[in-house]
């Protein structure tokens, strides 16, 4: 008898894992590598009624200075390796730099005529937005949609809306100040309902978090993570470059004006 309560009780706790396991892994992510592939299932998704499309920005649709110094993938380096940016303050960075990264930098779409197929999402029935790590500024504001209208990207349209913990809707970009990316859309389709979500992001730590913030909440939603962006490591002689580039351009807007930015010089 103590036998059969203690398999009873075994398979009881193995179960449970089980389905723990499997509706942890209940929404599948999918992996985009090329232009091709991601046109293709744009294509397929285009006839959805009653759907929401949400978009990252940085390489997922724009790239900004060749992913090189002030892009999305030298603040992902530079978070690894402080050095990269000679360690300077994070309110430097933020709050002086990083508005000027965006509204001086070129930006292109990750690949070519990218923006021409997210235009076969504008049935009328559905919404296409973009969900961004990039803080709020009125400066970052205007600089992300003038480079998305720039390149051809033709979703923004006047709304606003402040959500939980200052992430700010604005002309249908959620600026979310690098949060968690899943509690943000959850609380964005809590207010909003639709039938069915895709999400694309290059980023595979966001995609995740937007797959652990919907698991188990019966909503509809489809994940994709890119690879198409190229993310290469710098090379030492193009972290020597970035480096001069940072002191030179803190040292110039401190010429302006005095700021919270202090540079040496590497080559000093």
């Amino acid at each position: 008898m103590r036998t059969k309560a203690i398999v009873a009780a075994c398979t009881g706790v193995y179960l449970l894992l089980y389905g723990f396991a499997f509706s942890q892994d209940s929404i599948p992510i999918h992996t985009i590598k090329d232009g091709k592939q991601f046109v293709k299932i744009i294509k397929k998704i285009a006839p959805e009624e009653d759907a929401l499309f949400v978009f990252d920005i940085d390489n997922t649709l724009l790239i900004t200075n060749n992913n090189e110094f002030g892009s999305d993938w030298w603040f992902e380096q530079s978070s690894k390796n402080p050095a990269l940016r000679l360690n300077i303050a994070d309110s430097c960075l933020y709050n002086v730099l990083t508005p000027l990264f965006y509204s001086v930098f070129d930006t292109r779409q990750v690949f070519a005529g990218q923006a021409g197929s997210l235009n076969l999402l504008r049935k009328k029935t559905n919404k296409t937005i973009a969900l961004t790590s990039r803080g709020y500024t009125p400066v970052i504001a205007t600089a992300t949609e003038l480079e998305l209208v720039k390149n051809s990207f033709q979703f923004i349209e006047k709304d606003s809306l402040m959500m939980n913990n200052n992430v700010l809707l604005l002309n249908n970009i959620i600026y979310t100040a690098g949060q968690n990316k899943g509690n943000a859309l959850m609380n964005y389709v809590q207010l909003h309902k639709y039938s069915k979500i895709y999400y694309f992001d290059d980023s595979e730590n966001k995609v995740v978090d937007v797959q652990k913030a919907f698991t188990g909440s019966g909503i509809d939603i489809s994940l994709f993570h890119l690879t198409i962006a190229a993310k290469i490591p710098y090379s030492k002689k193009q972290i020597e470059y970035m480096q001069l580039k940072l002191c030179n351009l803190i040292e110039s807007v401190n010429n302006i004006g005095k700021t919270t930015c202090n540079c040496k010089n590497p080559m000093q």
